[in-house]
């Protein structure tokens, strides 16, 4: 099959091609000067000779029996990663692919069935998360898709291949104040600020993540969440202006920001999907950190912490970054904030999500509600 790649030689760009066929007893291999002027030039000439090439070396038919999994992935991980900005996106996407790609028993396209698809996909869910999975067979159909639109495979086999199905829905609970305070005192720069800005505007996660520096306007205290080429809001109703309180405008101005273009990195490198886990991890010494605070006054411990050998032992299933926008939105509306404010704040479409799902009960409430009653 033919391969070919790019290289440079001061101004210039050149092809560099193995065309897999032998000539005289050797492999036959082409190098000349790119056409174009720039990398991105270079690389659509390279693309169009190795599309002509490996039509050439089937006859003009794509062949699904010899082009190989492992080959057809790593060359739609290359495409991406020339046209996805952020470096950090197209590794996650890349690694999705990858999962999947792994996990199958097959090796060449034409080895590839339903069957063994959702088996693959069962592996993974079980290993990880089913929405882990389902990630996994969205990149992988794209690089599928990405081969026949490049004439290499006749067809996706798997395209009518479907998503796992969750068993049980995924249920958050908002933090109280005193785990959103300890949160804040454990976490270290830049980490506390991001976690103080997502629980005082509620952004969703990739609006967080691919916030950039010139959404944040700081003389008149406002946050712009809008679309941008990597990032889409969720609805329309998801593009909108979120005004800062005092605290979280101090610690903005505080804040480090670094080289680039995004508002929030951790040494230069986008958050991306590893923030959870630094999430979870903060959450768990904040959780532990308070327990013991509790059991010296003889409080109940925080939802989530047991005792085990003596040992506090923690459970942050229930807690994600989302937990924290769970938060802000319950905490608004604890605050009597009306409901419709609360909804554009949050970005919903519909005001029946944030008041049904979003907005949780909190005991201080109920506790005062029933304080009211005339008798």
């Amino acid at each position: 099959m033919p391969t070919g790649k790019l290289y440079r030689r001061g101004e210039k760009w050149y092809l560099d091609i193995h065309t897999g066929r032998k000539v005289g007893g050797k492999y036959e291999r082409i190098q000349r000067k790119a056409q174009g002027r720039t990398k991105a030039e270079a690389q659509a000439e390279l693309d169009e000779m190795l599309y002509t090439l490996r039509r050439a070396s089937t006859n003009g038919k794509a062949n699904n029996n010899k082009y190989l999994l492992e080959v057809l992935c790593k060359e739609w991980c290359e495409h991406i990663q020339r046209n996805i900005a952020d470096p950090g996106l197209a590794a996650e996407y890349c690694r999705h692919a990858q999962r999947l790609t792994k996990a199958l028993p097959c090796e060449t396209v034409a080895d590839l069935n339903l069957e063994s698809v959702e088996k693959a996909l069962c592996r993974i869910a079980e290993e990880k998360s089913t929405n882990t999975a389902n990630k996994a067979l969205a990149k992988f159909k794209a690089a599928l898709e990405y081969g026949v639109d490049r004439g290499v495979i006749i067809s996706n086999p798997i395209a009518k291949a479907k998503q796992l199905k969750t068993v049980r829905k995924k249920f958050r609970r908002a933090l109280t104040v005193d785990e959103v305070k300890m949160l804040l005192k454990v976490a270290p720069e830049p980490w506390r600020t991001v976690w103080h800005f997502v629980l005082s505007t509620g952004v969703r996660r990739d609006e967080m993540i691919y916030l950039r520096k010139s959404d944040l306007d700081l003389k008149r205290g406002t946050v712009r969440i809008q679309e941008r080429m990597e990032f889409k809001p969720k609805t329309q109703a998801g593009s909108r202006t979120i005004p800062l309180n005092d605290a979280i405008k101090k610690a903005l101005a505080k804040l480090n920001k670094g080289e680039g273009e995004l508002l929030f990195t951790n040494g230069g490198r986008p958050l991306n999907s590893w923030a959870l886990m630094v999430f979870r991890r903060h959450m768990e010494a904040a959780l532990i950190r308070l327990a013991r605070i509790y059991k010296r006054f003889g409080k109940p411990l925080p939802e989530g912490v047991r005792v085990e050998d003596g040992e506090f032992k923690v459970d942050v299933s229930q807690l994600d970054l989302h937990a924290m926008r769970y938060t802000f939105i319950t905490e608004l509306i604890a605050a009597n904030v009306d409901p419709k404010t609360t909804q554009h704040l949050a970005g919903h479409k519909d005001i029946k999500t944030t008041l049904a799902i979003y907005a949780q009960v909190k005991g201080s409430n109920v506790e005062d509600a029933v304080q009211l009653l005339p008798w």
